[in-house]
């Protein structure tokens, strides 16, 4: 399973421990919505964490969104 979370940062280390205990592998903590809590809240376990980036690049990008995306991809730095 699988989480998109676009939350006020200081509501974010709240979401993510409670997806942690329903067994969520996958969190992505959309770019500004992340805290140093919720980070923290995730350390040392087995889910896939993706932060500091937008979904926009990534979900059906366009314009812009799409550019930046394949500029991502070039430099290796596009999230798994």
């Amino acid at each position: 399973m699988g989480l998109i979370v676009v939350t006020p940062s200081a509501s974010t280390a709240g979401v993510v421990r409670e997806a942690r205990e329903l067994g969520y592998k996958q969190i992505w903590i959309q770019q500004k919505s992340e805290s140093k809590e919720a980070i923290e809240a995730l350390a040392g376990s087995d889910i896939n964490l993706i932060t500091g980036q937008c979904i926009l690049m990534h979900y059906k990008p366009h314009s812009f969104h799409k550019f930046h995306a394949r500029i991502k991809r070039f430099l290796g730095r596009h999230p798994k």
